[in-house]
């Protein structure tokens, strides 16, 4: 009985506990998945405003010709110092920007990308890409994950547009990023959390051996004194002190061996001869 007693009571909290854990991770897989993917959106939509404000920054002077005969991002009408600013920050973009980078130009239908990249043509945008683009030309902050056939891998994209002095948008700022580090940075995290219900499990196991035995030790008491009750030996007690169902049911077998007992007792006064 006591194992069988054991090994039900262990069950039924291993069981409680997977439900638990399946539960928990879960939700926490879910939740945690939905949060990661919006950190990186939002890391990567700031790192796309502020390459795109600083680009605004190379075409806020007011003297400078209009964003309507710009071309190549303004490069044309440019004074060497403005031109050799731009040149250096465009080779420069992709170390700061830790992402694939490309400026486009609507006007000039020129893409143009990190160095050492394999060159883009507009025509090869597909329609969803193009629709990021038109949206970004609006003023927009757009996400899509149409640029991946092109990019040849899973990514997102950011766009973001570059505005003109009065408020025009002159090229767009796309940033791509790999799904995979969304989805490393997930997995991550429910490696972690996989490790810690692994071990939770394990020392809940333990623990509930434990608490099994100590809940059926006062049954194997009552079970002992029944038994020796059963057998004409009624100063066997319980001794079970406890503020329960089963302190209830413990103390009534000691009340019922003490007047067995005394009947006992009775009996052999009234009738010394009687076995």
């Amino acid at each position: 009985m006591t194992h069988q007693i054991t090994r039900k009571l262990t069950l039924y909290f291993t069981i409680v506990l997977l439900l638990f854990s399946v539960v928990v991770g879960t939700l926490f897989f879910t939740l945690y998945s939905e949060q990661t993917a919006q950190i990186y959106r939002t890391e990567l939509e700031n790192r796309a405003i502020r390459i795109a404000d600083t680009l605004s920054g190379f075409f806020a002077n007011e003297s400078g010709p209009g964003p309507e005969n710009m071309r190549n991002f303004g490069m044309q009408g440019k004074t060497p110092g403005q031109a050799g600013g731009m040149g250096m920050y465009l080779r420069l973009i992709d170390d700061v920007a830790m992402s694939d980078v490309w400026i486009v130009d609507r006007d000039a239908k020129s893409i143009s990308v990190g160095s050492g990249k394999n060159q883009v043509v507009f025509s090869q945008l597909p329609a969803a890409a193009q629709h990021l683009l038109e949206r970004v030309f609006q003023g927009e902050i757009a996400f899509s994950e149409s640029f991946s056939p092109l990019l040849e891998t899973p990514s997102i994209t950011v766009g973001a547009p570059v505005f003109a002095i009065n408020g025009g948008v002159l090229a767009a700022v796309l940033l791509h990023n790999e799904s995979a580090s969304i989805a490393d940075a997930t997995r991550a995290g429910v490696r972690i959390l996989t490790i810690s219900l692994a071990a939770a499990l394990v020392l809940a196991g333990g623990l509930s051996v434990i608490l099994a035995r100590r809940f059926i030790r006062p049954l194997q008491l009552m079970n002992h004194t029944t038994c020796q009750m059963a057998a004409g030996n009624y100063e066997s007690r319980t001794d079970i002190v406890q503020q329960d169902e089963i302190g209830m049911l413990a103390r009534n077998i000691d009340i019922l061996a003490e007047r067995l007992q005394r009947a006992s007792e009775e009996s052999e006064r009234l009738d010394p001869n009687a076995p």
